[in-house]
């Protein structure tokens, strides 16, 4: 593997800048970590962490420092055979994904490969590292080529996403499965399915092989491991692992460890072989062998545990640093936010009541309705939103279950002076509308008067020559007859 100015590195979408190590930030709180991967020496193990891959020195225990990844949620990371680059899977669920590549010497980029449409969630190199697979939601299985980016292979066998995907240790074979219960074994090199593995029931969240690459190891939600022969593709062993749904699976030469949401790690040289039991009181996400001699356990409480292998007996429990700084500057903007939020609820709520009693006026004034705005009940209301005391100056350690409790009080007090207002304003409406139909109904009334009127103007312009011609008519018959006479 390259670094990114080389000739060797992947082009298709080249690291902007050299990315070095970075302080380690700490957490606002303990929380579950949603990666985590060992070196195969077993002395660095990397975690998830507040927008960073935190690198851990596993001797010292001591969290040396970390791997800028920023507006990524990082879900998978895999360390390279011969421990030299870490790859860092994530994106942002729903909208997309990508892998990146870190050198371990200098913490800088190499570079960056796929350019997917959601999240990461399976991801895997080759021993050889010149392979990268990688699934998730959109059902697809992809294998990149490390020299230039480019997608190898693109496999749409699964019929779910894609939760677990593994290289065999010569690098020829490779293992995905996914949340339906499907597992294929593919060729590495032609991208061809080789084995279809049948068996499990829901998801299968992880995959390890045997040492020797001859066998496979799967386990899932239904808390039964189970192994492969791959020569055959048949399964010659299962057992329930006692440890609930099993999240995490792993092999070392000592014994097969396994993890689950029951809260229990435990260790198996086979069925019906338990060799120990660890408790680790929460749900446990990963497992991780740390070398021959020790194993890494994450909960979902955050904590990290290190297990001698293979007895599980408790080395030491860790967590990632949590910052008291950061999380109270964080409490301090809540303060001022929600000092700001009851100003303006206040200035709000005054606005809504003169706007209330303003429209009740002109209700009276119309004659007919009422002044809901200004009933006990919303007078109640106003008083008790009024009555909410400033959180300035409150104990902070307090406030963020307080503040909540104060949004959801006022804003409900809020929520129904505006509908108060609104029935109001639907009434002031009626009203209108009803002015408008009369004024219209007037309007109509003069109109037709009007027409009358000039209708009767005009049977007079008509009427007026036909009475003249009538006397001049009734004139000559009267000369008519005169001179007869």
């Amino acid at each position: 593997m390259q670094p990114k100015d080389s000739e060797d590195a992947p082009s298709a979408s080249p690291a902007s800048k050299a990315n070095d190590f970075e302080p380690v930030k700490g957490l606002l709180q303990p929380t579950a970590l949603a990666a985590v991967a060992a070196s195969k020496s077993g002395k660095s193990v990397a975690f998830s962490g507040n927008n960073q891959v935190v690198l851990l020195d596993s001797e010292t225990g001591v969290f040396k420092h970390a791997l800028q990844i920023p507006e990524q949620d990082i879900t998978q990371l895999n360390f390279s055979a011969n421990g030299k680059q870490l790859y860092v899977g994530g994106g942002s669920a729903g909208l997309n994904g990508s892998v990146y590549a870190f050198d371990l010497q200098s913490g800088r980029q190499l570079f960056k490969i796929a350019d997917e449409s959601d999240s990461i969630l399976a991801l895997d190199v080759s021993s050889d590292g010149k392979l990268v697979a990688l699934g998730g939601p959109p059902k697809l299985l992809k294998v990149f080529s490390t020299a230039d980016g480019s997608v190898v292979h693109t496999i749409k066998k699964h019929t779910d996403w894609v939760m677990t995907t593994r290289f065999s240790p010569d690098g020829l074979l490779l293992a995905s499965a996914d949340r339906f219960g499907g597992l294929f074994i593919w060729e590495a090199k032609s991208g061809e399915l080789f084995h279809a593995l049948s068996g499990h029931v829901g998801a299968v969240h992880d995959l390890a092989w045997d040492i020797d690459g001859e066998t496979l190891l799967s386990a899932g939600e239904d808390g039964v491991i189970r192994v492969w022969n791959m020569h055959h593709g048949t399964l010659t062993a299962k057992w329930d692992a006692e440890v609930g749904p099993i999240l995490s699976l792993d092999r070392c030469a000592s014994a097969t460890l396994v993890a689950g949401r029951d809260g229990l790690v435990k260790a198996w040289r086979g069925p019906d072989d338990l060799i120990a039991t660890y408790d680790a009181k929460e749900q446990v996400d990963h497992i991780e062998s740390v070398g021959e001699l020790k194993c890494v356990v994450t909960d979902s409480a955050g904590g990290i545990h290190f297990l001698t292998l293979p007895k599980l007996e408790p080395a030491k429990l860790l967590h990632l640093p949590v910052h008291s700084e950061a999380r109270n500057e964080l409490f301090v903007r809540l303060e001022k936010k929600s000092t700001q939020f009851e100003l303006e609820l206040r200035e709000r709520e005054r606005l809504a009541k003169e706007a209330a009693q303003t429209a009740a006026s002109e209700l009276a004034n119309n004659g007919s309705m009422s002044q809901p705005a200004t009933t006990p009940e919303v007078q109640k209301q106003v008083a008790d939103t009024q009555a909410i005391p400033n959180s300035q100056g409150t104990n902070v350690l307090k406030l963020r279950s307080a503040i909540q409790s104060e949004i959801d009080t006022t804003a409900k007090a809020l929520s129904e002076q505006v509908a108060q207002r609104d029935a109001i304003k639907v009434r002031l409406a009626k009203i209108q509308k009803m002015l408008e139909e009369k004024s219209q109904s007037v309007a109509e009334t003069q109109a037709q008067l009007e027409r009358l009127a000039g209708m009767l103007e005009l049977a007079q312009a008509i009427a007026a020559p036909q009475n003249a011609d009538d006397q001049d008519a009734e004139n000559q018959s009267t000369g008519i007859t005169a001179r007869k006479n």
